[in-house]
């Protein structure tokens, strides 16, 4: 937890070093979705207004995830948020 805990304070509320974390949770790579997925929540939880320009694709990302942490720490996030229909 100590370099998810580094990653976390190393993102703050930066939109740059947010994306760059989401273009690892959305890569080909099944290892990079795993640990980039870890963060994300916790970092969502105090800057939910981040996943803004990802949240369609983040939602859809769990028709098909490469890994299951992909999942848990998905709905991890959305647990959380109040979904406002549109």
């Amino acid at each position: 937890m100590k370099i998810t805990n580094q990653i976390i304070d190393y993102v703050g509320d930066d939109p740059l070093k947010f994306k760059a974390l989401m273009d690892l949770f959305f890569s080909d790579d099944w290892c990079m979705n795993q640990r980039a997925s870890w963060p994300i929540p916790f970092i969502l939880k105090k800057h939910s207004e981040l996943i803004q320009p990802y949240l369609e694709r983040f939602i859809s990302n769990l028709e098909n995830p490469k890994h299951n942490a992909v999942v848990r720490n998905t709905l991890r996030f959305l647990a959380d948020i109040e979904i406002i229909k549109s």
